[in-house]
């Protein structure tokens, strides 16, 4: 089974000869086949003795219909060789062709399949990326404070101004070149402050506002809003009906004593849980920063040819997404285009340069993961696998039907090529970085054994009770 392997497209042709004793088969099967349809004078439709039927059946018919089981020919004889080639990105044939064969029988098939490219890193980290601040800020430790209290919470109608996070209680009427338009007026609406519900600069200019005052703010519709508001500036009139604004319980033993968290039962207790909850979402947004800015180096600076294919697929993905978000703004494909006086063929440029880059940044980790050995192991999966069951309290079984190894592998893989990275960005932050992680984890891990003794604890006092429940029974009751 001849193969080759064409570099520059990164791309693998596959030729087999369908011919001789597989051949004839096609052709039996098929011969059988067009004999059901086959009209023979004298008798009904598909009840012709064959060789009378055969003499219907035309050679040209007899090929085509041969030919037709292709696919056969691809899942039978060509997948199995496929399978064992490390080159191979996608073991579907993007492209097929049928051939005459030279040897008059049977005909030639030509498999095209998509190939990893060869890949020349390049050199990425000349130049260190600025890492984010990932020290927790007060605010970001309140945060977390509220997030943990959000079912104690309780909304206060509130005379102070207006701040991100309050619920306030409105009338608005929006003009557009002086007049009021179509929607853009309403009694007692309801917004929460930070939500993004209203377009940009809508919410920001309320905050500072009180209870029974009135503004008129100016604000612009964004370029991809509907067709008749679209890139217009606008005016509103706002009344501010009432404020609430979140409040909080007091936390003192008895708020501790009553909520039973187990997490914390004290004021530094649950202190140190928001300390270490806000630190640990600090660390995920650095890291997931510095992922996607050494991608977009490894990805400029990286040299390798993309499969045109996969490109095309990986721009059709992207623009069925841009779709998807078109109609959740209620805004059509030509109604986009109207509006930003714009064109399919330019936003698929974009689109283009995009898939490029993602491709090369995704190619180049797994070039990182190849040369620097970066391995996940069936052993790491395993201990995964079973800290998760304790956590949970069910089998391992249960957590492996959620996570696949493949998927686990791919997670981990990622997250040590992040690390690695972030070493040879600089080992001096790496190791502060990687410290926190290590008390993070550590702290996470103490309140999971706590959780899981106060579980246990339960569950004896449950069966316990049950045990002297069932030893106390009369003979009356138990009848």
């Amino acid at each position: 089974m001849p193969k080759t392997l064409d570099k520059n497209t990164s791309t693998m042709t596959i030729t087999y000869s369908v011919e001789g004793d597989i051949w004839y088969q096609f052709v039996e099967r098929a011969r059988k086949a067009l004999r059901l349809n086959t009209v023979v004078p004298g008798f009904r439709k598909g009840h012709a003795p064959a060789a009378k039927a055969d003499a219907y059946i035309s050679p040209t018919k007899l090929f085509e219909k041969a030919t037709s089981y292709y696919e056969e020919v691809v899942d039978k004889y060509i997948y199995p060789q496929i399978v064992q080639e490390d080159e191979i990105y996608n073991d579907k044939p993007y492209s097929i062709r049928m051939k005459e064969n030279p040897k008059g029988e049977g005909y030639i098939l030509e498999c095209d399949f998509m190939t990893f490219p060869e890949i020349k890193l390049g050199d990425y980290h000349k130049k260190p990326i600025k890492i984010l601040d990932f020290k927790p800020t007060t605010e970001d430790i309140e945060t977390e404070k509220a997030k943990l209290l959000n079912k104690y919470i309780v909304m206060v109608e509130s005379d102070q101004p207006i701040k991100k996070g309050d619920e306030v209680n409105f009338d608005f009427k929006g003009y557009i070149d002086g007049k009021a338009f179509e929607g853009g007026e309403a009694t007692g609406y309801d917004l929460k402050i930070g939500s993004k519900q209203f377009i940009a600069g809508f919410e920001d200019q309320m905050i500072g506002l009180k209870k029974g005052q009135e503004k008129t703010i100016d604000v612009t519709f964004p370029e991809d809003y509907a067709k008749n508001y679209a890139g217009k500036k606008a005016k509103f009139d706002l009344k501010i009906n009432f404020v609430k604004t979140i409040s909080l319980p007091e936390l003192n033993d008895a708020f501790f004593k009553n909520a039973n968290l187990y997490y914390a039962k004290n004021i530094k207790e649950f202190e140190e849980k928001a300390k270490y909850d806000a630190l640990a979402l600090k660390l995920n947004l650095m890291k997931k920063d510095f992922a996607e800015k050494i991608q977009k180096t490894i990805a400029k600076v990286a040299k390798m040819n993309l499969n045109p294919e996969m490109i095309e697929r990986e721009i059709a993905r992207s623009y069925d997404s841009f779709l998807k978000n078109l109609a959740d703004k209620k805004i059509s494909e030509i109604e986009y285009y109207e509006i930003t006086n714009s064109s399919k063929e330019e936003v698929k440029e974009t689109l283009k340069e995009n898939a490029i880059l993602g491709l090369k940044g995704s190619f180049g980790f797994g070039q990182i993961v190849k040369e620097q050995k970066i391995a996940t192991t069936e052993k790491e999966y395993e201990k995964h696998i079973n800290e998760l069951a304790t956590s949970f309290g069910v089998s391992a079984q249960v957590i492996k039907s959620y996570l696949s190894f493949d998927r686990y592998e791919m997670e981990k893989t990622t997250d040590k090529v992040i690390d690695f990275l972030l070493k040879q960005n600089g080992e001096e932050v790496y190791a502060k970085i990687s410290k926190l992680e290590k008390e993070v984890e550590a702290f996470n891990k103490k309140l999971t054994d706590r959780a899981n003794k106060a579980t246990k604890i339960e569950k004896e006092k449950l069966e316990a009770k049950a045990k002297e429940s069932k030893e106390t029974k009369t003979p009356a009751t138990e009848k």
